[in-house]
């Protein structure tokens, strides 16, 4: 049913058992190890404007339906203007990261699933920058320092939370989520005792124009970061332009209609929204060879596409919803709804 072009986060994300460290490090390896030596210039490309994750709706058995709000309280949302950087621009942005964990002095530019980017690499750490959108993942997969006290959740905020700010990757006040780890049999298992916790899973969650930034190309959040319990950062996923937060942006124009109920109603109906989770109460992912029956749409929230390389922020609607499977197991959906009304 569901068919993700996703890149780091998948496979982790596809059990909620598993931190993502070994697994996108190895995926990584792997495609460097297909790339050629040499290194390529970097070009740009412009993606067709709609939100860029395959899902295959017609797997919705019988027609969706919304049971939602009879009242949208927005009716208009400023569209605006896209950040564009130079690769030199990324570069010295991050070039002090690099420094900071002992990489390469210069990086690589290397290509993955032909997407330009930057690989800074000091083995088995490495860095790498989407030059398309500015998304990034540092993996620190061996510790360049370690402790045996075990660092408090609130210190463990504070020094994430000060270390994003001290390079400008989130701004004041922003939400945050924390989920816990701990090695079972060899596997980083999500608990929910924090005192057993030896790994913190923290998320953030920005906002634009007063209104939330949803990651429609990944599953993951805007900013995640995972820190063990002697207080190292160990994996940091930015699904954000680098440099989003130094400087504002600007509306590109007037305030622009959004859909009417009626018409996300039709929408809905034309299985339009594209879904994108689909998972069981207790969070986990459902199987991707079920329908999904009787789906019907409850809430409904208004927000920005975290996917820049459309070059705007497209205004999203995020639709959440109940189905059940065949086997009659009840599940959550997630669905994306481009919003604009023209």
């Amino acid at each position: 049913m569901l068919n993700f072009n996703l890149t780091t986060m998948l496979n982790q994300l596809k059990t909620r058992k598993k931190l993502l460290i070994a697994l996108t490090l190895g995926t990584l390896i792997i495609i460097l190890l297909l790339l050629p030596s040499k290194k390529s210039k970097t070009t740009t490309g412009t993606l067709p404007p709609q939100i860029n994750i395959p899902a295959f709706n017609s797997d919705v058995n019988p027609q969706p339906k919304a049971d939602l709000p009879k009242e949208l309280e927005t009716r208009t949302v400023a569209v605006f203007e896209p950040i564009k950087y130079e690769s030199k621009q990324i570069q010295n942005f991050f070039e002090p990261v690099a420094t900071e964990f002992r990489f390469t002095d210069f990086p690589e530019n290397i290509k993955i699933n032909k997407i330009p980017h930057l690989f800074w690499t000091q083995a088995p750490n490495f860095l790498t920058v989407n030059l398309n959108n500015g998304n990034f993942t540092l993996d620190l997969h061996e510790h360049l320092t370690s402790s045996s006290t075990k660092i408090p959740e609130n210190d463990a905020l504070l020094f994430v939370q000060n270390w994003l700010k001290k390079y400008s990757l989130i701004s004041d006040g922003a939400q945050h989520q924390v989920k816990y780890f701990k090695n079972v049999n060899d596997e980083m298992t999500a608990i929910t005792d924090s005192n057993q916790a030896e790994v913190y899973l923290f998320s953030f969650a920005p906002t634009l124009n007063n209104l939330p930034i949803f990651t429609t190309d990944s599953l993951d959040e805007p900013v995640s970061v995972t820190i063990n319990q002697s207080g190292n950062i160990m994996t940091l996923y930015y699904r954000l332009p680098a440099l989003f937060f130094t400087q504002d942006p600007r509306p590109a124009s007037s305030q622009k209609p959004v859909l009417s109920l009626k018409q996300i109603n039709q929408q809905i109906a034309d299985k339009k929204p594209v879904i994108t989770q689909v998972n069981f109460s207790d969070g986990r992912f459902a199987p991707s060879t079920a329908n999904l029956n009787n789906l019907t749409y409850q809430k409904i929230t208004l927000g920005y596409s975290n996917d820049f390389s459309l070059g705007y922020f497209l205004p999203v609607f995020q639709l959440k919803g109940a189905a059940k499977l065949d086997g009659g197991e009840n599940v959550e959906v997630t669905s994306y709804l481009p919003a604009l009304a023209e």
